[in-house]
């Protein structure tokens, strides 16, 4: 049969459209006076629980981010070498499940190339080789 008829709600924040519920129904009529005023009564109700998971999906946000700051730079500062920092850097980004690979380069004295420094070994066939910068 299909949807036959489709009812609209729309949900608030601080006078603000925030999003709707849509509501779906096979049966003709579903949606009675009384339905519908209903649904504009319990409609700030469902906005305040919208509104509450958006805000602590923020906070749980800036919480893991805050989290992954601090965990690199924990593991920043206990770098001594090229191989302790390498490590470092693979297993923050590898927290963020962002990578395949990465490379630090540094210039080289000519000012005009660069060279691969730190790199994740195996993660790029251009490891060791020196680019031209300009």
């Amino acid at each position: 049969m299909g949807t036959r008829e489709i009812l609209m709600t729309r949900l608030m924040r601080e006078d603000q459209p925030l999003g709707f519920i849509h509501l779906h129904t096979d049966r003709p009529g579903s949606f009675t006076p009384e339905f519908r005023n209903v649904m504009q009564r319990i409609a700030p109700q469902l906005s305040g629980a919208v509104c509450n998971i958006l805000m602590n999906e923020e906070i749980l946000s800036k919480e893991k981010e805050k989290s992954f700051l601090l965990d690199l730079s924990s593991d920043i500062a206990k770098v001594r070498t090229k191989d302790d920092l390498a490590e470092a850097i693979r297993r923050s980004l590898t927290r963020m499940n962002a990578i395949k690979g990465y490379v630090i380069r540094r210039i080289n004295e000519d000012g005009a190339t660069h060279s691969a420094y730190i790199w994740q070994p195996g993660a790029s066939k251009m490891d060791k080789k020196t680019w031209n910068t300009s």
